[in-house]
């Protein structure tokens, strides 16, 4: 996870940087005189290079977003999971209290029962 975390947040700066980069690049064409074919060809190229490393970084960046959102997704499965497993667990369990306490109830009931009935004999 965190070995993600730090591939998005590498991905992410320099995304932010190429945005800056090519920011500066559009103002540098638009303030720029293109007078000969050589000039206009090599701006193009240049440009035609920046897009596709913008596209494959955003790719990119978009795979582990998403492979991120399955992992968290995967773990707050895990952890409804466990939550349920442990009511289920707590409900086993008072069962098992209630069941103990009504014999335990019973048990007295009769011992005083007993007690009674000897008391009574006597």
């Amino acid at each position: 996870m965190q070995s993600n975390k730090g591939m998005q947040d590498i991905l992410i700066s320099k995304l932010d940087s190429l945005v800056t980069e090519r920011y500066s690049d559009l103002e540098e064409l638009k303030n720029s005189e293109i007078d000969d074919v050589e000039k206009y060809r090599k701006m193009q190229k240049e440009s035609q290079l920046n897009r596709i490393e913008t596209s494959k970084m955003i790719v990119q960046l978009k795979k582990d977003l998403n492979d991120s959102r399955k992992n968290y997704l995967d773990l707050m499965s895990k952890v409804q999971r466990i939550n349920t497993l442990e009511e289920q667990e707590l409900r086993k369990r008072n069962r098992t209290v209630v069941e103990l306490d009504a014999e335990r109830k019973a048990e007295l009931e009769q011992i005083k029962k007993s007690k009674n009935f000897k008391m009574k004999m006597m």
